[in-house]
């Protein structure tokens, strides 16, 4: 076996291994999203959980999200930009 057929072998092997590592990452969202979009409308996401946080909506979860978003968003892209200059 050559050294040519060797690295088409090994990058063969690392293909295949990296489809097998991303094949989940794409499954569970999607399996999530078939079984779970049935349920989302617009008043779970604007609604406040009732009942123990059991029933209801998401409304606080999406708005924390979007203020972490906000304030990591307000400090990394300064910090990047003058890191990059």
């Amino acid at each position: 076996m050559n050294r040519q057929h060797k690295q088409n072998l090994a990058f063969g092997l690392l293909g295949g291994a990296m489809a097998l590592i991303c094949l989940p990452v794409f499954l569970i969202p999607g399996y999530i999203l078939v079984r779970g979009l049935k349920y989302v409308n617009w008043g779970f996401l604007t609604q406040m959980p009732e009942n123990g946080m059991v029933d209801g909506g998401i409304y606080p979860a999406l708005l924390g999200t979007a203020e972490l978003v906000l304030g990591t968003v307000l400090v990394a892209v300064p910090l990047g930009v003058m890191a990059a200059l």
